[in-house]
């Protein structure tokens, strides 16, 4: 069986989220060992919103975008505001803005 790159579907899934949060999120979509696509985007838009209404802001999109084969490869979506961010991924501290223009 011939495995298929997952780095498109990254790239897809990445042009669908950035313009939802820019300019201020970062959003960092990755392959994991276990051939998944994992998201996580940590956004001021989340300040304030429960996990359901932050599902409501990305899944939507994804949705409409993306086969029903393209989304079971997605792992694990983590939609964080900064502060969450912060705790959960101490590398983005300082370096958002750098993150986000290099992807």
């Amino acid at each position: 069986m011939k495995l298929i790159s997952l780095n498109p579907l990254r790239k897809r899934i990445l042009k669908l989220l950035k313009p939802l949060f820019e300019p201020e999120a970062v959003v960092l979509v990755s392959i994991s060992v276990l051939r998944r696509v994992n998201i996580a985007v940590v956004s001021e838009k989340f300040n304030d919103l429960d996990l359901e209404q932050r599902d409501e802001l990305v899944w939507p999109t994804l949705e409409q975008n993306l086969s029903d084969d393209e989304l079971n490869r997605i792992g694990m979506c983590m939609l964080m505001d900064p502060q969450e961010g912060a705790l959960l991924i101490p590398d983005l501290a300082g370096t958002q803005n750098e993150i986000a223009h290099a992807s």
